[in-house]
């Protein structure tokens, strides 16, 4: 639904060059963290928390929690940003509309502009582990997913990796979560070294392989003195009881598959037959 022309969006659309890229580490698992790399409103993340919306493209990392918690698990997100495509519409313009009536009821805001960019997400989980060394290869795993960037040498990689290095990324696998189309999705470190360094290059030469990142919103308010408002969104604080509870019963999930998989509980058919019903509560 649009409120105004093909031609009045064409000739009143302004675009404007917003070339930037950067990378984060991150050891969280957590929702609030997952959210914040994602730079998710509290609205977004309370439709989100309540199945409201269905995910796509890199935005499936949210979905994306770890089986046990044996093991450590590190994330590395690269971002990009390409252009800012902005509606400049003078005050006359801007009432101007061809569906007012119609979009009254259907909506409180209006899109005016479009931040385009990329999102891309590598899920590095360790093998199962001893509840000591799960902060030491936590620890390690960072250090050496930190070096990624520095594997690329004019566009070509060049993996240097002490033997202790590589003996630790030897044992974690990968998973990728972009806004990228890939030829095959990486599935080891090396294999994910490869695919960040050639991440740039497929945004296309003029930066036309983006999406949509953020959108600027104008109220309908300001077009419309009788169309609706949004009058207060939800509050933080609800928004971050909703995400502790589905965070307690996320851990429970955990508890229920280390246990299913602990050596004793597999010598007794109907404790893992509770667990199993329970988990399926």
């Amino acid at each position: 639904v649009t409120l105004w022309d093909a031609k009045t969006l064409q000739e009143k659309s302004v675009e404007k060059n917003q070339h930037s890229s950067e990378f984060e580490v991150s050891a969280s698992d957590s929702t609030k963290t997952k959210s914040s790399l994602l730079d998710v409103n509290a609205s977004l993340k309370a439709s989100f928390l309540g199945g409201l919306i269905e995910v796509g493209g890199s935005a499936k990392y949210l979905n994306d929690n770890k089986k046990s918690h044996h093991q450590s698990r590190v994330t590395l997100q690269y971002k990009a940003t390409t252009k800012f495509k902005q509606l400049m519409l003078t005050p006359d313009e801007t009432k101007n509309t061809q569906q007012a009536e119609d979009v009254k009821n259907l909506a409180t805001h209006v899109v005016t502009g479009i931040l385009y960019g990329a999102n891309a997400f590598f899920v590095f989980d360790s093998e199962k582990l001893d509840d000591s060394s799960i902060q030491v290869i936590e620890g390690s795993m960072q250090a050496v997913i930190k070096k990624i960037p520095s594997f690329n040498v004019d566009g070509n990689v060049d993996i240097k990796l002490s033997d202790e290095e590589k003996a630790v990324t030897d044992k974690f696998t990968c998973k990728f979560y972009g806004d990228f189309i890939l030829e095959s999705n990486p599935g080891t470190f090396e294999d994910a070294v490869k695919t960040f360094i050639q991440l740039p290059k497929l945004l296309g030469e003029n930066r036309e392989n983006c999406v949509p990142l953020k959108v600027t919103l104008m109220p309908l308010k300001i077009l419309d003195p009788e169309a609706p408002e949004a009058v207060t969104e939800i509050s933080i604080g609800l928004v971050i009881k909703a995400q502790d509870a589905l965070k307690d019963l996320y851990n429970l999930e955990i508890r229920c598959n280390d246990l299913l998989d602990d050596r004793v509980v597999r010598s007794f058919p109907q404790i893992q037959e509770k667990l199993s019903r329970f988990k399926k509560l």
